[in-house]
């Protein structure tokens, strides 16, 4: 069974929040809503997002800090790899340079051996030129009176005399060492 009341908002068309006798208890009720939530939202909600934040913000400007520290902790080494890769480097060139001085003087000294013993044995060939070419004189000038004088005494026996056909083949052998 209805009461009058139900009876009445059953029968009207609209809607119930319209209806104009209940709003003073909407209102009280909205009220009461509004002033509980508020002081949940202000007593332990907002409280509770401020502390996260402030952490958060904690965090990352620990994370910022480290973050930084990191960076010149970073550049700082690469300074030092850089320091340490130039060093290198210089110490490189002067064993390099060391060594190719030491190779030069070694080949120096080897070149300086070789001209020593180049010039000792163009020297010792020399000398047996020389002596080869007077020993092939001498006996060309024997070869060549004994030839003439063997001429001589087949075209005119007994007039063949060895000293004028030794200055005669001197005399010739002069002639074609000047030309």
């Amino acid at each position: 069974m209805a009461t009058p009341a139900h009876a009445a908002a059953e029968q009207s068309a609209g809607m119930p929040q319209l209806d104009f006798s209940t709003y003073p208890a909407q209102i009280f009720w909205a009220a009461v809503a509004l002033f509980v939530l508020y002081r949940y939202l202000s007593r332990r909600a907002i409280p509770q997002m401020e502390a996260a934040l402030a952490a958060r913000h904690e965090a990352i400007g620990g994370s910022l800090e480290a973050a930084a520290a990191a960076r010149r902790e970073a550049e700082q080494a690469e300074a030092d790899y850089q320091k340490s890769l130039a060093e290198a480097r210089a110490r490189a060139q002067a064993t390099l340079a060391e060594a190719k001085a030491k190779s030069d003087a070694a080949l120096a000294a080897r070149l300086a051996e070789a001209d020593a013993s180049i010039a000792q044995k163009t020297a010792a060939g020399e000398a047996r030129i020389a002596e080869i070419r007077a020993s092939a004189e001498t006996d060309v000038r024997s070869v060549a009176s004994e030839a003439a004088a063997a001429i001589l005494e087949r075209f005119l026996p007994g007039q063949a005399d060895a000293a004028e056909v030794s200055r005669a083949v001197e005399d010739g052998l002069a002639g074609l060492k000047r030309s």
